[in-house]
């Protein structure tokens, strides 16, 4: 109404100058006015389809679910104003009309953190029809999982503390009913974008014509510690004892890998092709109910590694000394203790693969104090401990491969206090700018999506290439 009332008032102004000029200006305000009102519409058929459709008329609407049933969602099309992106819009079809809105959950739970990014995530129903949909610009090469939460409360939730709210949210989750590629995420099955660029990921599967390593798995009683876990070891196919072979340690392990990553597939297929030489790996299983603290940067769990683990695989298995043949790997806060138990002995490992590592946190993650209105800058903790670290050492015999996705540039919970932590994504350019400047090697990616081992499993082959030449 505002809006008209100053089209109106500067018709009156301008009416002076002319009546054709008048004209003139109200139609060009006139028609920014309606672009304005369409501008979340940027989705080419659609907005064809909107041109097409008259008041009643299912004819067009019904052709339109046909094609979306033929050709599965999202709706993938090409942004020909730069060639790097695409126009992708998730639809619903609200045949019984009983949406009241439907939100598009991409990645993980972070647009429940902010209400702005929760309400620029709601679809919108195209007038006079049963279609909602919701469109983005995406990066040609993004791979990404999302769901879908129709007649959702549309609430924001900060933080990961109130669990019961986030069980409450996430029992509205659903896979996208018109997508065949399905996930397993962390809150239950969920649906795939997977652009025409997405990176390819023809080394995860299992390959039966090739020979695979064998799985032995033991328990694993720490006295640093005090707890206990299992640890899983791969033995390349044909192993002996006459030979030394690479050692690679993976955090968060488990039977077929680390972090829902394929890792044994990865192998099998990476030694079969020669693309690495055949390696032993050992997999670290959590302790129960432990690994947020073992894995936030904690020296004793780097101690027990250095001091338990590796001495007591190195007499087991025929295992080379040689640090610069080793690698340790880990994602998330995996990524974050991998980094400093490579850090913190440079004898046993000479490269560390870090994926989505959390290189924003001070060495204990606990909340910060203040908040903006407080005005306490004295005392207060830094972040980025690990980049500092680097800073504040010379240089060492470490190479680092370093994984971030794109997506990861938003906090996952509070919103920070001035001069407290940078994203995921920040922080971790950070450090790649501080290891340069140091001197070191290293080789760094970033990928079109977020904090998933859906994109992990697809640059994991690649680190270990880099890192094993």
């Amino acid at each position: 109404m505002a809006k008209n009332a100053e089209i109106k008032t500067g018709f009156f102004m301008i009416s002076r100058l002319g009546p054709l000029l008048a004209i003139f200006l109200l139609a060009f305000a006139c028609a920014a006015l309606s672009q304005e009102s369409n501008a979340d519409l940027l989705s080419p058929r659609l907005i064809r389809l909107r041109s097409e459709i008259q008041k009643d008329n299912t004819e067009k609407i019904n052709k339109f679910w046909e094609e979306i049933g033929r050709k599965g969602t999202p709706m993938i099309e090409t942004n020909l104003s730069d060639s790097n992106y695409c126009w992708v819009t998730f639809l619903w079809n609200d045949s019984t009309h009983t949406i009241r809105n439907v939100l598009v959950k991409l990645w993980h739970r972070i647009v429940f953190s902010h209400q702005s990014l929760l309400d620029n995530a709601k679809m919108v129903r195209l007038e006079n029809s049963n279609i909602w949909y919701k469109t983005f610009r995406f990066k040609k090469d993004t791979r990404v999982s999302y769901q879908l939460s129709p007649n959702d409360d549309m609430i924001a939730i900060r933080g990961y503390s109130d669990q019961e709210r986030w069980r409450k949210k996430a029992g509205g989750f659903i896979a996208d009913p018109l997508n065949p590629k399905k996930y397993t995420a962390l809150d239950g099955e969920s649906s795939i974008l997977e652009l025409p660029g997405a990176p390819d990921g023809g080394w995860t599967y299992r390959n039966e014509n090739i020979k695979h390593g064998k799985i032995d798995s033991s328990e694993f009683i720490s006295k640093i510690l005090g707890n206990k876990r299992d640890i899983w070891v791969y033995l390349p196919s044909g192993y002996t004892k006459e030979k030394k072979y690479n050692l690679m340690v993976f955090l968060d392990g488990q039977p077929t890998g680390y972090s829902d990553i394929p890792a044994v597939n990865i192998l099998d297929n990476l030694i079969a092709e020669k693309k690495i030489a055949p390696v032993i790996a050992l997999f670290i299983g959590n302790a129960t109910g432990f690994r947020n603290t073992e894995l936030s940067y904690n020296e004793a769990f780097a101690n027990f590694i250095s001091e338990e683990v590796v001495p007591k695989f190195l007499s087991r298995y025929s295992i080379t000394t040689d640090p610069s043949k080793n690698i340790i790997v880990g994602a998330s806060l995996g990524g974050n203790e991998a980094a400093l138990v490579a850090f913190r002995n440079p004898h046993l490992f000479g490269n560390v693969l870090t994926q989505s590592a959390g290189f924003m946190y001070r060495q204990k993650n606990i909340p910060f104090p203040f908040q903006p209105g407080d005005f306490q800058e004295y005392n207060f903790p830094e972040t980025e401990w690990f980049t500092g670290l680097i800073r504040d050492h010379k240089k060492i015999s470490l190479r680092f491969r370093i994984d971030v996705g794109l997506f990861e540039d938003i906090s996952w919970e509070e919103d920070h206090p001035r001069f407290g932590s940078p994203s995921l994504l920040l922080a971790t350019r950070h450090l790649r700018d501080i290891l340069k400047v140091k001197g070191y090697s290293v080789s760094y990616n970033e990928y079109s999506g977020g904090h998933e081992h859906l994109n992990w499993q697809y640059s994991l082959a690649d680190g270990l290439i880099w890192l094993s030449h």
